[in-house]
């Protein structure tokens, strides 16, 4: 049976939820302002007092915008204090986006914000093997600066995932990215077997 005090607790964080998703949706509104400045104040609000689950609305606000606006989102993107909760929600954006320069920039968020997805190590070297040219090269980037350890399972299917690229592909632009991530996930699958 659940205690007052589980019960309440329960009920806090509940609110505590609800109140930030609130704030969350009014801050991306003033994101979207057609008035600059109120925009560009949002930026500062959401330093302070926005959760990682604004992710998702920046991102969109991202892929649409240029110039001072587009690097001070990028500046957000690559600030996220909390790592784990960013690197779920990243991965669940990664994993729902088609178009690869949206999935190019996610993939720059991930090594920019020195986050370490590990425990998705196959899903980076699917996409680099899949993908274009310039995933390919975030994808490299962010494994090559990933730090273990690493789940066995992922090293396994991504040997399994290169194995069949080169089995396929004979001459292709990213093949030498790709040879370069073959010999990092060789390396880390040694590693691992000598402890």
């Amino acid at each position: 049976m659940f205690s007052i005090k589980a019960f309440y607790i329960c009920a806090k964080n509940r609110l505590m939820s609800q109140k930030q998703q609130t704030i969350n949706s009014n801050l991306l509104e003033e994101l979207n302002s057609s008035n600059r400045e109120i925009a560009v104040n949002a930026v500062e609000k959401i330093k302070s007092v926005a959760s990682e689950e604004i992710i998702p609305g920046l991102l969109k606000i991202w892929y649409k915008t240029s110039g001072d606006f587009n690097q001070k989102i990028e500046d957000l993107l690559y600030s996220v204090k909390n790592k784990q909760k960013a690197e779920e929600i990243l991965i669940q954006e990664l994993k729902q986006e088609k178009l690869s320069e949206k999935r190019e920039k996610i993939i720059s968020v991930f090594w920019n914000a020195n986050l370490n997805p590990v425990n998705e190590l196959s899903l980076f070297v699917k996409i680099a093997a899949q993908g274009t040219y310039m995933e390919c090269l975030e994808c490299h980037t962010l494994i090559e600066n990933m730090e273990g350890p690493f789940p066995e399972q992922q090293l396994l299917e991504s040997m399994l995932i290169l194995k069949e690229y080169f089995g396929k592909n004979k001459n292709e632009e990213k093949k030498p990215l790709l040879q370069s991530i073959a010999t990092i996930v060789q390396y880390r699958d040694d590693t691992l077997t000598e402890e």
